[in-house]
């Protein structure tokens, strides 16, 4: 019988085995607070391979801060000759120039000019100003309400009305009234405006379709609010309509004309056919008698069709000539 083989236990391997399982467990549990992982891996023994370099990745490097340098020191020097051309220019406005020096005169800048004050400028006249004022760009409503930017002096030009308040109208006034007034006197005013303008809509009698806020179309006409500017062009519209419709009527008689003319020409075309038929037409004995009178007949026949047809065009052609 088989006898087992026992092992041979102290008490200082016990002690061993134990200090080497402790030792285990700390490693163990340090990796695991490092890693955040609960298992263990194998640890490699290959070495680490390093990340391929691109070609010319050094060099390029280095390229780059020798530019960034050169361009620092170009700044630097840049920001220096400006400071020193400052001074300088500084320093020549403050001598205010005399033109006695020879630099003074070989300098491109009018130092005493730029030095002068505002108090030594011309002060601008108020027709200057005016003037000024009447170029500038301004907000207006057309007649189909929509808001144009115009000139302020092309605004009564193109019959349009201002929207902002204190610009000036059609008559140069403003039609919002002064600024510095209370609320009621600017709707007061407002109101004295509107029944103005409304008595003189009601005077005038005409219609005036730029009080209308909607589209006329491409064949409205505006007329004139002054009668005898009214009158004139009513005059010559009604002269374009009567020229328009006399221009139409002559081209229809000229067309019936035409026409009249083809139908006689076809009319006597066909009776000269006809003659030609009862001339060339005959009886004949025999069979081949028969057959020639048919193929006679046939000859005949494409030959009258032929002169018809170049009767028909030359007499056209007369025609257009």
């Amino acid at each position: 019988m088989w006898k087992r083989k026992e092992i041979a236990v102290n008490s200082s391997s016990v002690v061993d085995l134990k200090a080497e399982l402790f030792r285990k467990k700390e490693e163990f549990e340090r990796e695991k607070l490092r890693t955040g992982s609960s298992t263990l891996r194998a640890v490699s023994n290959k070495p680490i391979k390093k990340p391929p370099i691109n070609k010319g990745v050094e060099q390029r490097a280095r390229q780059d801060e020798q530019e960034i340098q050169t361009l620092s020191s170009t700044l630097e020097l840049s920001w220096v000759a400006l400071q020193r051309k400052a001074k300088l220019y500084d320093k020549l406005v403050d001598e205010r120039g005399t033109g006695e020096d020879e630099k003074d005169e070989e300098a491109l800048v009018d130092f005493l000019q730029k030095s002068l004050t505002d108090a030594d400028l011309p002060v601008p006249s108020p027709a200057d100003i005016e003037d000024a004022g009447e170029d500038t760009w301004v907000e207006a409503v057309d007649e189909f309400g929509r808001t144009r930017i115009v000139r302020k002096n092309d605004v009564s030009k193109l019959g349009l009305r201002f929207i902002k308040e204190g610009e000036a109208g059609e008559n140069g006034e403003s039609e919002q009234g002064p600024s510095l007034v209370s609320d009621d006197m600017r709707r007061e005013m407002e109101r004295e405006q509107w029944e103005k303008e409304a008595r003189e809509a009601m005077a005038s009698g005409h219609y005036d379709a730029r009080r209308e806020n909607r589209t006329m179309g491409v064949g409205f006409y505006q007329f004139s609010q002054d009668d005898e500017e009214r009158r004139k062009q009513m005059e010559e519209l009604k002269d374009m309509r009567d020229e328009t419709l006399e221009s139409r009527t002559r081209a229809a008689r000229m067309k019936d004309a035409r026409k009249e003319k083809l139908e006689e020409r076809k009319r006597l075309l066909k009776e000269r056919a006809a003659k030609r038929r009862k001339v060339t037409s005959g009886e004949s004995e025999g069979v081949g008698a028969l057959v020639g009178e048919n193929d006679g007949s046939e000859k005949g026949e494409g030959d009258e069709l032929r002169d018809v047809v170049s009767d028909f065009l030359h007499g056209i052609r007369k025609q257009m000539e």
